[in-house]
């Protein structure tokens, strides 16, 4: 196997198993498995929290030479005191009021029902010249394959489930607990909330987009169901936040509309491999 292709034999149990793609504002984790396929989804701008009027501290540069100082003699308890005191915000320091994080966007779940219980030959890879994820394998005589990129040129996730002989079922559906709403339809599902469940804070919305070969689309309130599809199973998923917004008002009251995003089927394997390989 060329050494710029990282291969695992199991799914990934934790997040430091998962296997990273990014398109630099899009990115994702893919814990792979059989059965159930799971990908944590990441976006650039998603932090808790809102604009906080003081949290710049702009007379921190005074306190440089004391804190290198401190660095330097290996004095860590009298660095921490002035990073605390002088380079945090305004707001009571590492544990003060502004003290934010940035969060995931949330977790699709990809689910094969009535698949034969038996799997053989499991493979998850990662292809580093190309960013193209793969897992594959066997169950009941029929061989599965899944692949997956971020696209920079069409700023979307691309996920391709297929399926050698007889026809493709899946389902597919969206998690965040502070999701204010996820509508499961015949094109895919959206979403949107606010983190930690406050419109005060930043907003996020998103969509994926199913375009089967073929068979049924439908939505129930748990997830959106493909049945019947010929092969391929692509699907397109896209998210955006309120940062740009939220932070140009600078103001804690402010609120942004509802994102509304648009996928097109267009998004290709060429022109994702155009983009990665002009960097």
């Amino acid at each position: 196997m060329p050494n710029h292709v990282l291969k695992y034999r199991t799914p990934a149990k934790r997040w430091t198993h998962a296997l990273p793609l990014g398109s630099g504002r899009l990115g994702a984790m893919l814990y792979g498995g059989a059965g159930k396929f799971v990908c944590q989804l990441n976006e650039v701008s998603l932090w808790s929290g809102s604009p906080f009027e003081q949290a710049d501290r702009t007379d921190a540069y005074k306190h440089l030479d004391e804190l290198r100082e401190a660095v330097n003699s290996e004095d860590y308890g009298r660095a921490e005191k002035i990073l605390d005191t002088y380079f945090t915000n305004y707001g009571g320091g590492f544990d003060g009021a502004y003290s934010c994080a940035y969060q995931t966007l949330g977790e699709m779940c990809f689910s094969t029902p009535k698949m034969y219980p038996f799997v053989k030959s499991y493979e998850r890879t990662l292809d580093l010249s190309t960013a193209v994820y793969s897992d594959s394998f066997v169950s009941g005589g029929m061989s599965y394959r899944r692949r997956c990129f971020a696209s920079n040129a069409d700023d979307v996730i691309v996920f391709r489930f297929e399926k050698d002989g007889g026809k493709t079922d899946l389902d597919i559906s969206f998690k965040r607990k502070d999701c204010r709403e996820v509508v499961y339809s015949d094109e895919g599902f959206s979403f949107y909330g606010f983190c930690d469940g406050d419109e005060r804070h930043m907003k996020f919305a998103g969509l994926c987009r199913i375009v089967p070969s073929g068979g049924e689309v439908f939505g129930t309130k748990n997830a959106v169901s493909v049945r019947g599809a010929s092969r391929q199973v692509p699907l397109y998923t896209r998210a955006s936040s309120s940062f740009e917004r939220l932070y140009s008002r600078g103001s804690r009251s402010a609120t942004a509309d509802r994102i509304h995003c648009t996928i097109y089927p267009a998004s290709s394997r060429e022109g994702h491999f155009r983009d990665e390989t002009s960097r």
